[in-house]
C-alpha cells in the first residue's frame, strides 16, 4: 500500500477523520467486488438515523473485512475500499467520493462480523444496513456518500 503521511494528514484535515485506510486500489476493489452475487436495496429499506443499532451480530471475529463502494451498479466502475478493521465505531465517515451506487463487504474468512455496516446520505442522515457480506448491493432511491461501522 502506497499511502504517504501527507496524504493521510490531508484526508484527516479535510474530512475530520480518525483513520480511514484504503487497502485496495480502485481496480483491485472493482475486481474483488465484481465476483460478488448482486442484490438490490432500495429506499423502502432506508430509515432516519435516530440511533445506530447493533442489528443481528455475532461474536465471531472476521478477518480483514473491507467495505467496497462503487460508482456504477453491480459493483462496477470506479470503486473505493475501506478497511473495516480500522474504522472507528459509530462514526459516520464520508466515502471520499461524490456518490456511490453500489456497495459490498469483502469478507474472505466468511466469519460473521461483530458489527454492522451502514451506508447513507451525507452525515448518515438516512442509513441502510448492508445485510450480508461477499455480496454486492445496488443502492437505489437515495444519494449515498457516507458509511459507518456500528457496534
Amino acid at each position: 500500500m502506497h499511502f504517504t503521511f501527507a496524504t493521510a494528514a490531508l484526508a484527516a484535515a479535510a474530512f475530520s477523520l480518525g483513520v480511514a485506510a484504503i487497502p485496495l486500489t480502485s481496480s483491485d476493489a472493482a475486481a474483488v467486488a465484481s465476483k460478488f452475487p448482486v442484490s438490490n436495496l432500495d429506499a423502502s429499506r432506508i430509515h432516519p438515523n435516530g440511533t445506530l443499532d447493533r442489528g443481528n451480530l455475532s461474536s465471531d471475529a472476521a478477518t480483514d473485512p473491507i467495505l467496497i463502494v462503487c460508482g456504477a451498479e453491480n459493483c462496477g466502475g470506479s470503486c473505493t475500499s475501506f478497511d473495516l478493521a480500522v474504522i472507528p465505531n459509530n462514526l459516520c465517515l464520508p466515502a471520499l467520493t461524490n456518490q456511490f451506487v453500489s456497495a459490498g463487504i469483502s469478507n474472505p474468512s466468511n466469519a460473521a462480523l461483530p458489527f454492522s455496516v451502514v451506508v447513507g446520505s451525507t452525515n448518515c442522515a438516512e442509513i441502510i444496513v448492508l445485510p450480508a457480506t461477499n455480496e454486492c448491493f445496488n443502492l437505489n432511491g437515495a444519494i449515498f456518500n457516507s458509511y459507518a461501522r456500528v457496534v
